[in-house]
């Protein structure tokens, strides 16, 4: 963990505390950092009935100084947090949305900790879960919609149900952590016009024809539609992108599985097609098509021929790699795509996607490079 202290990062130098904690230098603990502090103090409360602060301090893995502050906060606002209580002050009304209709003549402060505690106690609860632990914990009984609307319209972002990403835990190993670092303070010192990344994608024919039709609201009736012969085929794509060069995007379609020998055939490929260039960095994830067999030596051969760097991204990242982004651009396209009359050759699929990622634009990909946070 000691490699860690002093690593510079693309948001700045990372530091660990006494307690093991990591944080960068200069940065201000979030509000979601110190609700976490916040409800763990509540815990041990709790569960012993005091908390000090070096327990406080070793539980979250953050400093004494910081825990300090918490405690103060918590107790001069009776269990409420500053950041919370100017939040609540300064937060602005919205057009159309009667904020006093939805919570506030019916939750007091002690309420909304409590709600905000159990949302971070556990994301995925239940409304009827709130509100079991709020009748337990406060005594106030709030009816499902009165807590749902709370969550909505009480804040400034609508506190929904949403889709959410699923972390692996073994990412959070600190091997892995080490390597994330490690990876982005080389690519803070790379031109990122020269940084192209590459991946593959399985495409179902079925992403392309799950078309919708409205029912009849008289009869109740749903007409069926006619579709191509390779309805129920699967293709596999391997892809490179990049924001500069003669081109933004390449690719290799089949229907096939992937393999080394086939992988290494589309880098070679992309390389005679002018894609990719003398002095470019080439970024892959770790499977194993990229690492092993025909591709063990890859590496040595692009630099060696080509000059060509190979870079991998760390464990379990792919948010780092732009070009899966690109892949959901593929899957919305297709989906409104016009495929005209059904034909009878059976590769509908294949064409509809290759004529979409022909059309993809270098602003296209500056857009993803973006959202993975390779430009500013």
């Amino acid at each position: 963990m000691s490699l860690l202290v002093g690593l510079e990062t693309t948001q700045g130098t990372v530091l660990v505390n006494e307690n093991g904690g990591f944080y960068l230098a200069g940065k201000k603990y979030s509000v979601l950092d110190q609700l976490r502090v916040a409800t763990k103090y509540h815990q041990i409360i709790e569960e012993k009935g005091k908390c000090t602060c070096r327990a406080l301090a070793e539980a979250t893995n953050t400093s004494r100084k910081f825990t300090n502050k918490i405690i103060n906060e918590l107790k001069k606002n009776n269990g409420c947090l500053d950041c919370v209580l100017e939040h609540k002050k300064n937060r602005p009304q919205k057009k159309g949305k009667r904020r006093t209709s939805y919570g506030s003549r019916t939750f007091d402060v002690a309420d909304e900790i409590v709600l905000l505690k159990l949302r971070e106690e556990q994301p995925t609860r239940t409304l009827a879960s709130y509100q079991r632990h709020l009748f337990h914990q406060t005594g106030t009984f709030a009816s499902i919609s009165l807590i749902a609307s709370w969550f909505l319209y009480n804040f400034d972002y609508r506190g929904s149900m949403v889709k959410t990403s699923m972390v692996p835990v073994d990412k959070l190993r600190p091997d892995n952590i080490l390597r994330y670092l490690e990876y982005t303070q080389i690519i803070k010192g790379m031109d990122v016009s020269r940084i192209k990344f590459g991946d593959e994608k399985h495409l179902k024919g079925a992403e392309l024809f799950n078309k919708k039709v409205r029912k009849c609201p008289i009869t109740g009736r749903v007409e069926a539609i006619l579709v191509d012969s390779d309805f129920r085929n699967t293709y596999t794509i391997i892809g490179f992108c990049g924001i500069s060069g003669n081109f933004p995007f390449d690719h290799y379609i089949h229907d096939s599985t992937n393999d080394a020998r086939t992988f290494c055939w589309a880098v070679e490929a992309a390389i005679f097609k002018g894609f990719l260039l003398p002095g470019d960095i080439l970024v892959l994830d770790n499977a194993s098509i990229h690492r092993f067999r025909d591709s063990v030596n890859l590496e040595d051969w692009l630099y060696d021929n080509y000059n060509i760097l190979l870079l991998f991204l760390p464990a379990r990242s792919p948010e780092l790699n732009p070009i899966e982004l690109l892949w959901n651009f593929l899957v919305q396209r297709l989906k409104i795509y016009n495929l005209g009359l059904p034909r009878r050759t059976g590769n509908a699929v294949a064409f509809a996607a290759s004529d979409i990622m022909n059309k993809f634009t270098f602003e296209d990909v500056v857009k993803v490079y973006k959202s993975a946070g390779y430009i500013n």
